[in-house]
């Protein structure tokens, strides 16, 4: 007979049923000393130990009268190669895609693993570290040879060699976690500026150290063929590619910032340039730690810890500035419609004129003189003909002032008897000026006017007998 150890429930003190406890190895790898982020520190300072003493016993680095200098540079710059990389947006952007794109049907606990992702700048850590340590370990290697007459060391190589060692510490002192977190600009300052100095020395050691010990060879075949300066190259893309799209951001936040303090100034100032915000509240407005302070005396000035100052507010924004904006604004449209009403006067009379390239003057009036009549409709279809050049042509609105002419009460007094041509007239006028848009252009307006006066007398015709002819006041075609 089988026998069960039924283990006794674990039950808090307020009464809650507690899960069973973790076993010690694990409890032990959940230590925040043991986090992901410190496992990978190790994990690469142990790759390089491992390297180190496999160079060392079997791999013949250091010898009494020979030390392999380009080896220990290649590892030491590989390592600050593997810094640079993994800090890249894009390597950044990629390994999180692939954290991130493992399937719901996974186990949890290797889904859980993956979304430790974010503690991958381990490497960066145990890279950069790493690489100062292989970088103090060839300049004393340089040194040694330099002291033994060995080895072609150039003085420039040991100078430039020694600086670089000294940025490197100062960069690695500063950002130890808790020397970071009392003096985190200053880490800012050392990371970036000496960071960008080491960069610059490194190419020249590397060009120095390739010149030194090319031998026979020229100078191009030395650079070509040295690997060390395929691995800065690469380095330097990498870092000066993060260094754009940081100038680049910096830049596009400090416009959005001066836009959105403006916006947020337009509703709260009038005639007054001061907002009563101190820098910290507009950092916390507009979102970014700083952005303040790097604004520019040209887009906020800080005049106490409650009060900033915008130096051109009045100038672009103020009270009067939005007067004159407005006044400027309603003079360039009525000036616009001006120029498009004397367009289409001059483009409609030319029209009515014939092809438009006639030199005798305009007459005075828009409607020319009454065609003979061929029909119907006179010679309006002629109007709806293409142009010469074969495009078609485009209607215009009604033309001002609208003139009936002689001619034009002559025909109406033959075709349209029972309609009163200057109501009518007043009417039609009336009804085109009010239709907006594309329905209320005509391309000839002589035309359509006839058929009006030819409906209003079919309908007064229609009328019974005795009753005096109305004008109808509607449908117009």
């Amino acid at each position: 007979m089988t026998s069960v150890i039924v283990r006794p429930r674990r039950i808090s003190p307020d009464g809650v049923i507690l899960p069973p406890p973790t076993a010690p190895s694990r409890r032990i790898l959940k230590h925040p000393r043991l986090m992901h982020y410190n496992r990978l520190i190790v994990f690469v300072l142990a790759m390089n130990a491992a390297f180190f003493v496999v160079a060392l016993t079997r791999g013949g680095w250091w010898h009494r009268n020979r030390i392999a200098l380009g080896a220990i540079g290649i590892t030491a710059q590989s390592n600050f190669a593997l810094a640079i990389i993994v800090r890249q947006q894009y390597v950044i952007n990629f390994v999180c895609k692939l954290a991130t794109s493992a399937p719901t049907s996974w186990p949890l606990r290797i889904r859980w693993s993956l979304a430790k992702v974010y503690h991958f700048g381990g490497l960066h850590v145990g890279a950069a570290i790493s690489g100062t340590l292989w970088y103090i370990a060839f300049v004393g290697s340089l040194i040694y040879m330099y002291a033994r007459g060995g080895g072609n060391v150039w003085p420039a190589n040991v100078a430039v060699s020694g600086t670089l060692v000294t940025l490197f510490v100062v960069m690695v002192v500063m950002a130890v976690p808790p020397l970071r977190a009392r003096a985190h600009d200053r880490f800012e300052i050392t990371h970036r500026f000496c960071g960008w100095a080491a960069l610059l020395l490194v190419w020249v050691n590397t060009v120095l150290f390739a010149a030194s010990q090319r031998g026979d060879r020229s100078m191009a075949a030395a650079l070509l063929h040295a690997p060390t300066i395929w691995i800065i190259a690469v380095t330097t893309v990498l870092a000066t590619f993060i260094g754009v799209k940081l100038f680049r951001w910096e830049k596009e936040e400090k416009i959005r910032g001066s836009a959105k303090l403006w916006l947020l100034a337009d509703s709260h100032i009038a005639d007054d340039d001061t907002l009563d915000m101190g820098p910290d509240e507009v950092d916390q407005f507009l979102g970014v730690a700083g952005l303040s302070q790097v604004l520019g005396p040209n887009w906020l000035e800080v005049l106490d810890a409650d009060q900033v100052r915008l130096p051109n507010w009045l100038a672009h924004n103020g009270v009067e500035a939005k007067k004159r904006a407005r006044t400027f604004a309603r003079n360039q449209r009525y000036a616009a419609r001006q120029h498009e009403r004397k367009s289409v006067s001059l483009k409609t009379q030319e029209r009515l004129t014939g092809n438009g390239a006639t030199s005798s003057p305009i007459p005075s009036h828009p409607i020319p003189s009454l065609p003979s009549e061929g029909g119907a409709g006179g010679n309006a279809r002629a109007e709806h003909s293409p142009t010469p050049s074969g495009k078609a042509r485009k209607g215009t609105r009604v033309p001002e002032p609208f003139e009936v002419t002689a001619e034009m009460h002559a025909w109406a007094a033959e075709k349209c008897p029972h309609v009163s041509v200057s109501q009518a007239t007043d009417e039609f006028v009336d009804y085109w000026r009010g239709v907006a848009g594309r329905p209320g252009t005509k391309l000839d307006w002589l035309g359509t006017w006839r058929n009006r006066m030819r409906e209003l007398e079919g309908r007064a015709t229609r009328v019974p007998a005795g009753t005096k002819p109305v004008v109808s006041k509607g449908g117009w075609v």
